[in-house]
């Protein structure tokens, strides 16, 4: 999960005795048709842990069974990998191979923008720039929680350098 974003699930007791239900529920969450529903917020980034106990009667006594779990937390991306695959620099006329991408933002939610840029497959552009001496490619991300993450890249243009005759 990315900090601050909702954290949810469902703890289930696997059971073969329909009567035994629980009757009570201590964690993060509530209650609901025999299952405890959780929902919380992700906190500090690292390893989160999710522990609570659930009690039914059995033979007239209470039953305590604990649970536990782990989280991942991890920082929300701010910023993209926008490469030149095979250069430093792009080369003015020529189809110019780029890779693009949001780290934990899948491929589908990243769109990528610069006069002459193209989309050629997943994470996989083609930049064919025009005039002038830099171009900028910008990149936006959308998350899971709806929110928008944007970052951008400048590189130079330089002109196709002339061919060179040689004998070998």
């Amino acid at each position: 999960y990315f900090q601050g974003e909702n954290v949810k699930g469902k703890v289930v007791l696997g059971r073969y005795d329909e009567n035994t239900k629980p009757t009570s529920f201590k964690g993060p969450g509530k209650l609901e048709n025999g299952q405890a529903v959780i929902s919380l917020t992700a906190g500090g980034v690292g390893e989160q842990s999710i522990n609570g106990e659930f009690t039914f009667t059995e033979d007239g006594k209470v039953i305590p069974l604990k649970f536990a779990g782990n989280y991942v937390v991890v920082p929300r991306p701010n910023q993209a990998t926008i490469s030149a695959d095979k250069m430093n620099v792009v080369y003015r006329g020529l189809p110019n191979p780029m890779s693009m991408s949001f780290a934990g933002i899948g491929d589908n939610n990243v769109n990528a923008s610069a006069p002459g840029l193209s989309k050629s497959g997943s994470g996989k552009y083609n930049l064919v720039p025009g005039s002038g001496n830099e171009v900028t490619v910008s990149v936006s991300g959308k998350m899971a929680d709806g929110k928008s993450v944007t970052d951008k890249k400048t590189f130079r243009i330089k002109n196709i350098p002339p061919p060179v005759g040689a004998i070998g």
